[in-house]
């Protein structure tokens, strides 16, 4: 009878420490701006009222937009710095086409593993309080297997897809970022 006890009492432990590990799932992530202290001082207002957002980057960096046309609308914002060389060129993308898909996911899949990259992880975020995707893959058009970092939100029918070389300029960049029509309301 003892032996018995003893095996009830294994077999309870067992089941008591799988349960907690089970019920401790991954919380969801802080939105970017708590992941991190990140200092915002030295930055300078981008207000886009067309595209419906605005954002803090630094003082010294330039802007430029372009825009395609046909099929897929796309808007390209680029951040970079005029001093950094060419070969370590600082700067943070900003793509913001129209949406075919209706989830990130589905993006990801068919617009960035469809065209050869690699996805190593894409993790649930937060960005100037809208849902995100931290995005991480290697290949496509990046020259070198280190891993490349976006970040995706969806937001009136179109992706916004954040990526750069400077992550920390990165992290002050989508730390005050937020759409217009969730500030004028």
């Amino acid at each position: 009878e003892t032996k018995t006890l003893l095996v009830v009492g294994i077999i309870a432990i067992i089941i008591v420490v799988g349960a907690i590990l089970l019920l401790q799932q991954t919380p969801t992530p802080p939105p970017l701006a708590q992941q991190q202290s990140v200092d915002t001082s030295g930055l300078q207002a981008y207000r886009n009222d067309e595209l419906d957002f605005e954002t803090k980057y630094p003082k010294e960096w330039q802007v430029s937009e372009s825009r395609s046309t046909g099929p897929e609308y796309a808007v390209f914002i680029q951040f970079r710095d005029p001093e950094s060389d060419r070969g370590e060129r600082r700067q943070i993308n900003l793509h913001i086409s129209d949406s075919p898909t209706s989830t990130l996911e589905e993006y990801v899949e068919t617009y960035m593993v469809g065209r050869g990259y690699t996805l190593s992880s894409m993790e649930d975020s937060v960005i100037g309080g809208i849902p995100a995707k931290r995005v991480v893959t290697t290949g496509g058009d990046v020259p070198s297997e280190s891993p490349y970092i976006s970040f995706l939100m969806l937001h009136m029918e179109k992706v916004y897809r954040w990526d750069g070389t400077d992550q920390d300029v990165l992290a002050k960049i989508l730390s005050t970022f937020q759409f217009l029509d969730s500030v004028d309301t």
